[in-house]
């Protein structure tokens, strides 16, 4: 099978790993998608269940980048991407009573947090960096990598890139609206390669410029540019995999036959995370549903429950800071797969919602929505509820983001075994443990709070470059940036 990426729009042309990687964005401004989903065949799954995580990896990114990648292309840069991560399992399992979610089964909380930004954006920016790198190298080109977070990628992208001769790496962030942790994941970055700045507004206000930027052809020629968010098809078809890993693992734990149908929980932002498990159930893997945790920023869950996908005057502030998203672009690959590829449907979908902010999820596409996703909107009070009551009922200790997936599934779950995606060591966020447990349950648990590495970071030299004000032209400003080479004209 030869694989080719096509955009979920249908325009442009079909194009292979290389060019969809670093393209991001389709040229038509739609998402890159597989031209045909690869589905597992009779035998593989158990196959594919006695791997290692390494090799399980390989497997799967060889399933969409074998025409321009040799195996051992593949395995190197595998091996090269895990080897900084804490555990020697990548992504352990660990099994919660499930004490006060009313669930006949198992929870079973997947830590994808084990490597070296502490959060679950590791898997797919370790490997997406790496392979623009060697593909850049191969032809003797940069890169500019421009990206806008709201907490984790960027310093996931940062500590994937930094030192990588063909990359270079701009980081953007709304100041104010992530964890003083992960701003000093970026802030304190002193490789020569990368350069951050802040921004004024919500979370996601960047993605316009980006996305202006990122479909000028002419622009994106000039710099080499590449956006690593979560429009990009490689973070999702790595994330893909952690489904495949924490799957087999939970049904062994939970002495299930290997074939019964999972359910995953998940704190839902940009639903990048989201369309990645769709993609794995698309490609066969056994899950039931994909349980949905969002904030007061709820779009994702007022289309689900009733269709209606639209934007918010203002971003909510939330204690889950990392998925204060008002416009989630992953629901156009959602949109994408459950509507089989209708290229057409997406298009005037996506027109209409660029146009007015506002669209209606109707007749079988919403039915199919609805089938596959469940989603709870969750306040501060309850996420700050469950973490307390995980820590007191089950020793265990969650961020804020993954005790919203954990919320959601104390509400939604009555039955069969459920993976929940811990996508973030809590110490990224100390200020919502501080609220849930207290000052003095934070001062007596310092080592599970504050390990030695973030220690380390909060004594390092911070590198501010600027802010992009709010009012001012950021698209112009990021332009003059990359074709002046003035990376301190905001400060």
């Amino acid at each position: 099978l030869r694989m080719r990426f096509v955009s979920t729009r249908g325009g442009g042309e079909e194009e292979g790993i290389e060019e969809a990687l670093r393209r991001g964005y389709a040229r038509d401004g739609g998402l890159y998608v597989p031209k045909v989903i690869r589905k597992l065949e009779e035998g593989e799954l158990e196959k594919l269940s006695r791997l290692e995580f390494r090799e399980l990896c390989s497997e799967i990114l060889c399933w969409f980048a074998s025409d321009e990648l040799s195996e051992d292309e593949v395995r190197d840069i595998v091996r090269s991407c895990f080897e900084g991560f804490s555990s020697d399992e990548i992504i352990p399992l660990t099994m919660l009573s499930g004490r006060g979610t009313g669930i006949d089964g198992s929870v079973l909380v997947a830590e994808l947090f084990h490597g070296p930004s502490m959060s679950f954006k590791d898997f797919g920016q370790q490997v997406l960096c790496k392979l623009l790198n060697m593909f850049a190298q191969k032809k003797k080109n940069k890169i500019s990598i421009l990206v806008s977070t709201t907490g984790d990628t960027g310093p996931a992208a940062i500590m994937a890139a930094r030192g990588l001769e063909a990359l270079k790496v701009v980081v953007t962030y709304p100041h104010g609206q992530i964890s003083r942790f992960q701003e000093l994941q970026m802030t304190t970055e002193d490789a020569g390669n990368v350069f951050v700045y802040s921004f004024e507004g919500g979370g996601d206000d960047m993605d316009a410029p980006i996305k202006t930027l990122s479909t000028d052809a002419l622009f994106q020629e000039q710099h080499g540019l590449a956006a690593v968010n979560s429009i990009n098809i490689g973070r999702v078809i790595m994330q893909s995999v952690h489904y495949f890993w924490s799957y087999f693992r939970a049904v062994e734990k939970a002495k299930l036959p290997l074939g019964s149908a999972v359910d995953f929980a998940l704190p839902c932002g940009a639903l990048g995370n989201a369309a990645a498990g769709l993609l794995a159930r698309k490609m066969g893997l056994p899950i039931r549903r994909i349980i949905c945790g969002t904030n007061a920023n709820d779009i994702f869950h007022r289309a689900i429950s009733s269709g209606d996908f639209s934007r918010h005057d203002k971003m909510i502030r939330t204690l889950s800071e990392a998925i204060n998203i008002q416009v989630p672009y992953n629901f156009e690959r959602i949109l994408y797969f459950l509507s089989e590829g209708d290229h057409e449907l997406v298009k005037d979908l996506m027109g209409r919602m660029a146009q007015t902010g506002s669209i209606q999820v109707e007749g079988d596409l919403l039915q199919s929505l609805q089938e596959i996703f469940v989603s709870q909107r969750v306040t501060d009070k309850e996420m700050l509820e469950t973490q307390r009551s995980c820590m007191l009922e089950e020793n265990y200790l969650m961020d804020p983001h993954t005790a919203v997936g954990y919320a959601a599934i104390r509400r939604c779950c009555k039955d069969g075994c459920v993976v929940l995606l811990a996508t973030a060591h809590p110490c990224k966020f100390e200020d919502a443990i501080t609220e849930a447990l207290g000052k003095q349950w934070v001062q007596e648990n310092e080592e599970r709070v504050r390990p030695e590495s973030v220690k380390k970071l909060m004594s390092k030299k911070e590198r501010r470059r600027g802010t992009f004000r709010e009012g001012e032209d950021w698209t112009l400003q990021l332009r003059r940036m990359f074709d002046e080479g003035d990376w301190d004209c905001l400060a």
